[in-house]
Parts: structure tokens; sequence; C-alpha cells
């Protein structure tokens, strides 16, 4: 892993070449287990943030949080076994960002999402006080979009894989919409983003 500490436009975390290859063999067995028919739920079925009136889902992807369908069995998912070492001081407690320096995870859920063609998340903020975000997808890449864009700022992290970002939750974010040929459509071949969000209470 390479962190990378960023103070403007606002404290967040950068950190490139999250998991080795050999943690990524085993995540992309339960990414595929995962896609298949039936496995992932709809935005209204995943806490999907909702427009000011309540009358529309902001959200448009799928996904399923995967501390409920593991039945809180964290060893039974390579996912949220090796993405536990995002939330270690180490990789958190970062001295150069106030925001994070004294910040201690005392409960956190995760959400495994899916993007393909037509797929966005407008902005919204997040019921959590850290976001952490860890984008993967299958090389060569396959579609466009799915960046990610704090509106607030005006500020744009291009969708990498294996890739993470950590910030403040209550910072506006939104997902563009992705674009994938229809030769590539079914295949598992869009965005995923495993989504951990951080309370520091219990």
């Amino acid at each position: 892993m390479r962190i990378l500490t960023k103070e403007e436009p606002f404290h967040h975390i950068l950190i490139e070449d999250v998991f080795t290859d050999e943690e990524l063999t085993w995540i992309w067995d339960e990414l595929d287990f995962l896609s298949q028919p039936g496995q992932m739920r709809p935005p209204s079925e995943t806490g999907s943030a909702r427009s000011n009136d309540g009358q529309e889902n902001l959200k448009n992807c799928f996904g399923n949080f995967l501390d409920l369908l593991y039945n809180h069995r964290r060893e039974a998912s390579n996912i949220l076994k090796y993405s536990r070492k995002l939330l270690s001081p180490e990789v958190l407690n970062q001295k150069s960002l106030w925001f994070f320096r004294n910040l201690v995870v005392h409960q956190d859920y995760t959400l495994l999402s899916y993007y393909e063609d037509g797929n966005y998340y407008r902005p919204h903020i997040d019921q959590s006080t850290g976001t952490v975000l860890t984008w993967l997808f299958k090389e060569p890449k396959a579609f466009s979009g799915g960046d990610l864009t704090f509106t607030e700022f005006d500020y744009t992290l291009e969708c990498r894989s294996n890739f993470t970002v950590i910030f403040p939750s209550q910072l506006f974010h939104a997902v563009s919409s992705v674009s994938i040929p229809n030769e590539a459509k079914g295949q598992n071949l869009g965005r995923y983003c495993i989504s951990q969000f951080i309370h520091p209470t219990p």
C-alpha cells in the first residue's frame, strides 16, 4: 500500500495498490460469486440517499451490505477480512490531517456496490463520520465514467482499480454515470466499490 495524505481542497487520504495480488485473487473469487443473478439488491434495499422530497433514490446501482449478508461473521468474507486493514490506526490516524489524527473506529458497516451501463449516484452525503471507498474493476478497463466528484469543491478523482479514498462523510459526493459497450454488459466488467462507513461511537 502507498498512502498519500491530502490537505486540499479538504483533508482526505488516498491509497494506491490497496490489496496484494494474493488478496485480489481471493477478493475476485468472492466478487464473481456475489455478482451472480439474485445476489445484488436494488437501490431501495441498500440505504440509498433520497431526494429532498423523499420521492427519488439518488443512487442507481445494485449492491449488498456484506455484514448482513454474512450475518456479521466477517471471517466468512475475504472482502471484509482484507479490507479491515484500511481501518487500522496506521492507515487512518495520519498526523498531518487533523480530521483523521485521533479518529477511532468503534463501529463500521461495509456496502458492496456494482455499477454497470447507465448506473450513477447523484450528489449526497453519508450518515457516518468517515467514508472509505475502494474501487475495483477487471483489466483492461471496459467502461468509462464512474469517477467520484466532490461537488462543493469541483474536485474529481478518476476511477482507478485497487485504489482507496478516505474522507469526511458529510462532504457531498457523486459518482458519474458509467458507460459500457454492449458486448461487455452482463460480464461483471463494470465498477465495483467497497464502501466502509466509519462510526466513532459503538
